[in-house]
């Protein structure tokens, strides 16, 4: 088992100013508040496995929702908006370097490094997934004002784990495909659904004639 687990948001690492096989990584108990700083002693086989640590550590306590995925937070299209969410289409980048299977880690580099082409290769492509975007500042403003539960996003990401990993074979439902978290945001990539969700269906409806509804709460029960 882990001997325990370190926030990268914010977090710094670099080298050990003695020792050529070890590191420090600083990092916050509570990143989204800068407290409880905490100091951490690495030691590794030698200055390159130091040197390749410190340099993925310090990409990953940099990474931004756009190093994963290619989303328009500003003015893109949108599939819903909440109190203090909004879901938008989006894509998981591409990884652009890969280390070797048995290093076990991967990069995936942020857009800045496409070229034009392969700018215009991604701009084209179809979306794939759809990010479910939750402002924290948003939420917690909510939460002090008594509007809404504290432990809400921690209840829906296990009720969406839950559900994706015990009916994974259950077509009725969109499944949580992976969780993202920064300082600032709470990212829930999703399927991308093709057409209209229910509520919508059932509203364009009216009224649904008694098979539909029969086999839509099979599904629902299900």
């Amino acid at each position: 088992l882990p001997w325990g687990y370190a926030h990268l948001q914010l977090a710094e690492a670099y080298p050990h100013k003695h020792f050529t096989n070890a590191l420090h990584l600083d990092f916050f108990e509570k990143p989204c508040v800068k407290s409880g700083k905490r100091s951490l002693l690495m030691r590794v086989e030698d200055k390159g496995e130091r040197d390749r640590w410190v340099s993925l550590l310090q990409a990953a306590a940099r990474t931004t929702i756009h190093d994963l995925y290619d989303v328009d937070v500003n003015g893109g299209p949108e599939c819903g908006r909440g109190r203090y969410a909004v879901v938008r289409t989006a894509r998981r980048r591409q990884s652009r370097r890969q280390l070797s299977s048995n290093e076990g880690l991967r990069l995936v580099s942020s857009g800045d490094n496409l070229t034009k082409n392969d700018q215009a290769e991604s701009s084209s492509a179809e979306y794939d997934c759809a990010l479910k975007i939750v402002n924290k500042k948003e939420f917690w403003s909510r939460v002090k004002k008594g509007a809404e539960r504290a432990d809400t996003l921690v209840r829906e990401a296990a009720v969406q784990t839950t559900l994706a990993v015990q009916a994974a074979d259950t077509p009725a439902f969109l499944r949580l495909r992976s969780i993202f978290e920064t300082g600032e945001e709470l990212v829930f990539e999703l399927e991308l659904l093709k057409g209209i969700d229910l509520f919508q269906h059932v509203s364009s409806r009216g009224t649904l004639d008694e098979i539909e509804a029969a086999l839509i709460m099979r599904d629902l029960l299900h």
